[in-house]
């Protein structure tokens, strides 16, 4: 099928391409909306909105249909669908690196067709047919067909898994089309206090059949090669509606036959987590991989910085000026008026600390697992000149006290799945109150408050992979008390979470 692209010439194609189709790249929200508000009228943005509040109240399955129907619009495509630039720009260079060895290709969900039309004008000798259920959309896709002179492409209105269609392609792609409810969080962990979810074929299948999931791979199985594969970009980069997306394809024999790829992009100035992006075959087709199950670990997401007096009375509550005994010295320096340490606290918190003389306190900390990226930014400040030492402190910290607020500064907040980590490595935990909520779909919810040697803290957890720590020294007990009964009675008073 010819010699594959390098990714800087597959980049500056799509650049050209979503140009060439009107999109423009923003990297600052206030300017995208002044030129939205600047290109379509009045008329137009109120249909836009009125549209978007209609598909998020969920109340009529057309919803959507009409929304992108008007998307379709000449005059809006270009204004709504540049939103989506780095979308675009990072998935369809991501696909186009795997087409190369296909010929007949379906994109599910093909939209307006801005990626089928750029794979199509990529890869002359493939046959593209895209589909999507907006007519409108179809019939925007079908203009730019003629307009660009493509030979091997054609676009047709199809509802899956509702309209039949015949014939067989040996590559299926989807972005962002198959896992069509937004709201869904997928697969719900076996407790509050784990990632794992129970193989519950019953409770797979009632989820694949609430989000369409199911119906709709079987329709696409349906129109696959025997030796075909899919290459999927949904938005699953939760764990539960991961695993919900990976076993539904497990139980009709797919697998991965490449590392799924975590995607991330810049969407008007929001930075967006996206994919994974799959390249799936049917088991004994050739060489796969296993399916993964773990939650994703971010490097550095345990850690936590602070200064000021709240950094001070962190390092009296380590022990940390002192060097007692309890804690792991890994590095002690003073270059001038800098003290740098950094040590592991009982085998469970790792900590970077920088104080000066003029008395500045400054702190770092998290789980020991991301205890290498301390030692390595320690490791640096110790190779550093005083006055560079000071300068990256400013950076890093600034040179004063954070502004007083009513509330005191938590001494460790984490608000993702390292929490968890941090929170079951605290040494002694006594839990002083706590409370488990359960629904009858088998959900629950979990908060506690309890010591830790000399820090109180609150920890909450559900199963569908949020979890809460925090951590004050024992001169704030009655503020975070304050804090559990407060976020108690708000659990309390939610039927669903």
């Amino acid at each position: 099928m010819g010699t594959p692209l390098s990714r800087v010439e597959l980049s500056h194609r799509i650049e050209q391409h979503l140009q060439s189709w009107g999109l423009k790249l923003f990297k600052d929200e206030a300017d995208y909306f002044a030129w939205q508000r600047n290109v379509l009228s009045p008329t137009d943005l109120s249909s836009l909105h009125q549209l978007i509040q209609y598909r998020q109240d969920q109340t009529d399955p057309t919803a959507d249909i009409q929304f992108y129907d008007l998307a379709a619009n000449a005059d809006i495509l270009p204004v709504l669908y540049s939103q989506r630039y780095n979308f675009f720009a990072e998935v369809g260079v991501a696909i186009a690196q795997r087409l190369f060895t296909v010929r007949r290709v379906l994109d599910f969900g093909c939209g307006v067709g801005i990626l089928t039309t750029f794979w199509a004008s990529l890869f002359p000798d493939i046959e593209f047919l895209g589909i999507d259920r907006s007519s409108h959309s179809i019939e925007a896709a079908s203009n730019q067909v003629s307009h660009r002179g493509l030979r091997n492409i054609r676009f047709e209105c199809r509802q899956i898994p509702y309209d039949a269609m015949t014939g067989t392609h040996d590559c299926i792609v989807s972005t962002h089309a198959l896992f069509q409810a937004e709201d869904s969080p997928g697969l719900s962990s076996a407790d509050w206090n784990t990632f794992a979810r129970s193989h519950d074929s019953a409770r797979q299948l009632a989820v694949e059949e609430a989000t369409g999931i199911g119906e709709r791979i079987d329709a696409l199985c349906g129109l696959m090669s025997p030796t075909g594969k899919m290459v999927l970009c949904e938005k699953t980069r939760h764990l539960g509606r991961r695993l919900l997306l990976q076993r539904a394809f497990a139980r009709r024999e797919f697998y991965p036959m490449s590392t799924p790829s975590l995607l991330g992009y810049d969407m008007v100035g929001v930075q967006v987590e996206d994919g994974p992006l799959y390249e799936l075959v049917r088991q004994g087709q050739e060489r796969t991989l296993a399916w993964h199950e773990e939650p994703e670990w971010k490097e550095g997401q345990s850690l936590y910085d602070c200064s000021g007096d709240t950094a001070a009375h962190l390092s009296a509550a380590l022990n940390v000026v002192q060097g007692a005994m309890s804690h792991d010295v890994q590095l002690n320096q003073v270059i001038g008026s800098c003290t740098l340490q950094v040590g592991i606290w009982r085998k469970a918190l790792a900590y970077g600390w920088v104080t000066t003389t003029a008395g500045f306190h400054g702190m770092l900390l998290g789980s020991v697992r991301d205890a290498s990226i301390i030692v390595q930014s320690w490791t640096r400040f110790a190779q550093m000149s005083e006055s560079d030492v000071l300068e990256s402190i400013q950076q890093i910290w600034g040179n004063e006290d954070p502004t007083p607020s009513q509330d005191p500064i938590p001494a460790y907040e984490n608000h993702t799945i390292a929490a968890q980590e941090v929170w079951s490595a605290l040494p002694d935990r006594s839990i002083q109150e706590e409370q488990t909520f359960h629904e009858s779909d088998g959900r629950a919810m979990h908060i506690e408050l309890g010591r830790s040697g000399p820090f109180t803290y609150i920890y909450w957890a559900n199963t569908y992979d949020q979890r809460q720590l925090m951590l004050v020294d024992s001169g704030h007990d009655d503020w975070l008390a304050a804090y559990y009964h407060e976020s108690l009675a708000e659990m309390q008073s939610s039927a669903h979470f």
